[in-house]
């Protein structure tokens, strides 16, 4: 942040049958490897409802980008 700078990280990981996150890997992300850590990190704390098929919860594979954007002063 004090050097001003701004990115984002693509990540592929599974949701698994609880809800948790496994398996997160960096796909792409802008500036390179700047926040790939910070950002496998934090969605390795996420939870989320388990897709549920014929009424018992799976595993899933999913993405998301994550934005490091500085606050507008």
């Amino acid at each position: 942040a004090m050097a001003g700078k701004e990115g984002w990280v693509k990540v592929a990981f599974t949701i698994t049958e609880r809800g948790t996150v496994t398996d997160a890997v960096v796909v792409e992300s802008k500036p390179r490897r700047l926040f790939n850590r910070s950002a496998l990190t934090a969605i390795r704390k996420w939870r989320f409802r388990p897709q549920v098929v014929d009424g018992k919860p799976v595993p899933v594979r999913a993405t998301q980008v994550i934005e490091f954007k500085l606050a507008s002063k």
